[in-house]
Order: C-alpha cells, then sequence, then structure tokens
C-alpha cells in the first residue's frame, strides 16, 4: 500500500512535532521552512564563542510533552534542569517572587514573602477575597484582570500577575484571557468559589518534580535532533504560498515560492496566524478571517556575556521580572550563567545575562539600533546588579510578531474556525493553542492525529 503524503507548513516546534508524529505513523513526509533552518524559536547564537539560546531556553518540565519529544530526539541524556531556582520582582528593589503562586496568583495567602511584595493594603484586599461571581458553566471568558483582580485587588494584579503574564505573553492582565493563561482556571474557580483556592488546586496536580528543564547545549539545538531522529524531509528556504485542492484526485497541492508544487493528502498548517490566513484564505475564509484577528507581540532579547568580577551584586536565584507600574524599559532577566550549569561549565570566568524587552501596546525600545537598546537596558540595571564594566560582547536578538496575544473567548473563536476547515487540513502552534514549548507539541501532535483519518480521495 502506498504511503499517504503529508505536507506540514511551518518548522517551528508545533510544525517538527506534526511532522515526527505523522512520519511515525508510516506517512511520507515533507516538511517545509521559509526561512533556513528549521526550529523557530529554539535557535542558538555565539556569542563570545559560546553558543548560547537566542530564543527559548526553557521548558515547562511540569507538562510531559517536552521531556517526551526530547526523548524522541534521543537526547534524554541531556537533559537539565536549572542549577539554582527562586527569582525576584524588581519594584523599587527586588522582592522574592512567591514560591506558592500560579501565575502570580498566591496559593497560600500565608506565605512569608507576601507582606512585603503586597504592602499592607494588598495584603488585606487579598486575605477578604471578594466572592467569585463566575457564574454556571454557560459563562463566557474573563480576562486576567477580570478575574484575578476583582476579588484579590488591584496589588495583586500589578506586582505579581503582571510581570508573570509579560514574561510568557509580552501581554496584559486587562486583555488576556483568563481561559488561555490558566487552562482550567475557571472550572476551578467554580468548583472551588475562591480563585486562590482553585489556584493552588491547579498548582498541586503538578508540584512534583522539577518546573523547568532543558538540554546541555541548549534547546536551539535540540531541532535538528529531531529531524534526525525524525524520518521525514525537510525543505528550508522554501516557503508556502498557496494552498488549492488537488483536481481530479482529492488532497491538496502546496505551492511554493523556489521549488515544484508538492502535492499531498493532507496538510498541517503551522505558522504564525497572520501567515496562516493567507493560505487559508481560498480554501477556507472563515478561518482565515479567524487567524488574520489574532494579534502578536513583538519582542526583543538581549543576551550580554561580561567577565565575572565585572558583575558584582547579583542576586541569588535565575532572575527577575519587571511590573510594567515601574515604567522601566526592561520587563525580564535570566542570569543564564546561575540558571544553567553547562553554560556555567564552559565559562566560569564569565557571566551571561540575558534580559527582553517588549510588552503588547508598549514597544519602547524595539526602535533603537543593537547598541542603544544594550546600553539603554544596562543602563537600568548597572546599579542593581552591580555591573563596574563594559561587556565582553552582546547580542540583540528582535522577535517580531512573535508572541501570540490571547483576548477573550479566544478558545472559542479558534473551535469555529477548525470547524470551518476542509477535511486533510488541520491548524498548528502557538497562536492557535498556547504558549510554551509543551503547549506547541501538543498542538503539532493533535493537529498530525486530526488529519491521521483523512484516506486519499476522501
Amino acid at each position: 500500500m502506498t504511503a499517504l503524503t503529508t505536507v506540514v507548513v511551518g518548522g517551528g516546534i508545533s510544525g517538527l512535532e506534526a511532522a515526527r508524529r505523522c512520519a511515525h505513523r508510516g506517512d511520507s513526509v515533507t516538511l517545509v521552512e521559509a526561512s533556513d533552518v528549521v526550529g523557530g524559536k529554539l535557535v542558538s547564537q555565539d556569542v563570545d564563542g559560546l553558543r548560547l539560546d537566542v530564543g527559548a531556553e526553557s521548558l515547562l518540565a511540569r507538562r510531559p510533552e517536552g521531556v517526551e519529544l526530547i526523548a524522541a530526539a534521543e537526547r534524554t541524556g541531556d537533559l537539565v534542569h536549572p542549577a539554582t531556582s527562586g527569582a525576584g520582582v524588581w519594584l523599587d528593589r527586588l522582592y522574592p517572587l512567591p514560591r506558592q503562586q500560579l501565575l502570580g496568583i498566591p496559593t497560600d495567602i500565608d506565605d512569608p514573602d507576601l507582606p512585603a511584595l503586597l504592602g499592607a493594603d494588598g495584603m488585606d484586599r487579598l486575605r477578604q477575597e471578594t466572592p467569585p461571581d463566575v457564574g454556571g458553566d454557560s459563562l463566557g471568558d474573563l480576562t486576567v484582570a477580570e478575574l484575578v483582580g476583582g476579588r484579590l485587588g488591584p496589588d495583586v494584579v500589578d506586582r505579581l500577575v503582571e510581570p508573570l503574564l509579560g514574561g510568557v505573553y509580552a501581554g496584559r492582565a486587562d486583555q488576556i484571557s483568563a481561559e488561555m493563561a490558566v487552562p482550567g482556571l475557571l472550572d476551578a474557580v467554580r468548583r472551588t468559589g475562591s480563585v486562590v483556592g482553585a489556584a493552588a488546586s491547579l498548582r498541586s496536580r503538578s508540584a512534583e518534580g522539577p518546573v523547568f528543564a532543558s538540554v546541555v547545549g541548549g534547546l536551539g539545538s535540540l531541532p535538528s535532533s529531531i529531524v534526525d531522529a525524525g524520518g521525514f524531509h525537510v525543505l528550508t528556504n522554501t516557503m508556502a504560498v498557496e494552498l488549492t485542492p488537488r483536481v481530479g484526485a482529492g488532497g491538496w497541492t502546496v505551492a511554493t515560492d523556489n521549488a515544484e508544487p508538492l502535492q499531498a493528502d493532507r496538510v498541517v498548517v503551522a505558522v504564525p496566524a497572520f501567515a496562516a490566513a493567507t493560505l487559508l484564505g481560498s480554501v477556507a475564509p472563515r478561518a482565515a478571517a479567524v487567524a488574520s484577528g489574532l494579534q502578536y507581540a513583538s519582542v526583543a532579547l538581549v543576551t550580554v556575556v561580561f567577565d565575572a568580577g565585572d558583575v558584582t551584586a547579583l542576586p541569588a536565584g535565575t532572575g527577575f521580572l519587571v511590573p510594567p507600574m515601574t515604567g522601566r524599559l526592561t520587563k525580564a532577566a535570566t542570569f543564564v550563567s546561575r540558571k544553567w550549569r553547562w553554560v556555567h561549565d564552559l565559562a566560569p570566568d564569565r557571566e551571561v545575562l540575558r534580559f527582553s524587552v517588549g510588552r503588547h501596546g508598549d514597544p519602547r525600545g524595539l526602535d533603537l539600533a543593537d547598541a542603544e537598546l544594550v546600553s539603554a537596558v544596562l543602563d537600568e540595571v548597572r546599579e542593581l546588579l552591580g555591573i563596574v564594566g563594559d561587556p565582553r560582547a552582546a547580542l540583540v536578538t528582535r522577535w517580531e510578531r512573535s508572541l501570540p496575544q490571547f483576548n477573550v473567548e479566544h478558545r472559542a473563536r479558534v473551535a469555529l474556525a477548525r470547524e470551518t476547515l476542509p477535511a486533510g487540513i488541520a491548524l498548528a502552534g502557538a497562536g492557535w493553542d498556547g504558549v510554551g514549548i509543551p503547549a506547541c507539541i501538543a498542538s503539532g501532535r493533535e493537529a498530525a492525529d486530526r488529519v491521521g483519518s483523512v484516506i486519499a480521495g476522501g
């Protein structure tokens, strides 16, 4: 029996997993990627002779998909967890980020780190949680600010939730869907009658084992391992430009910008939503309309390498987050050498730091030249971190339209888009199903499964 052919459009982690899964069940799979490498936001570059992640640098280990894919890529022996833990929130000074929290929602109101961070008024408001009014199962989605701020007070949102949302989504609490930001939270609030209780119940289900993971050499080294072990064909520097029904034989024709059209029994579209909208326009106009309406935030990452002696006051932990209420350009920092032992071992005489800039609706700094952006960020953090010299090297990585923004009722709009897709086409990626490496892997798996029952000519 001739193998069914599957084309996967997009070589980010969702597309790689979709291609791997389709190939594993016996499909003949071709993955097309517009850039010169696969991996999407899993990418490394050389900085001061060190090969470092300049996109995603860790994955959530308490969801299984990321660790499972590392195993499938035959990299289990390289699996690592952070060498230290804990993070800070930078207000007038650094405050410890409470460990007992779920996306900033306190899960233990007696946590000793909370009073200093929230203040007396914030603690009083937290302890007097307004009884939630989230209705029955028919209630629609809410923003994170509506759900959390209305019941626990503005200080919890401003000082805890906002910095975490900024770090994960580059988004804002008054815009992001609670359903998407914390899956299951609304249902848990209905069940427990408390936002704090709901967050605690969700956190307790995943509280075992390390929170984050990576691999020796960084996550940027993982995509090539997936391809090597995956059993599918890759075409880089190849952009899919049109998707049309295949005349007479069923299936699809995928036109590209520099190769012969690809013939496929089924297609997985795993590119950002704004790119998917173009491909879907003529074959699934309602899905294309949903895709074109999804918004994205742009961010920049500033990676700097110092001589170790030139950073004299680095706090304990893995880094810090910065609430937007402070007005600072810097929104987060990672102490890379402290967080990952393999980086420290490569360069024990150096200190690698990484800072992020850019929020949805606040693109300050993204229009600066690279050198100006490095200078602006270091000027903000120099005193806080005790930086006394200039960096040995610096690299700015710009991720334009990279983080999807999940507005209220996002999940319902996505469900509608998928219902209108013709047989043999599936959608995958962060823009549809959520950010984070495990969520993207799950999205790729589910897309592969959705097209898996489609047969040639069916």
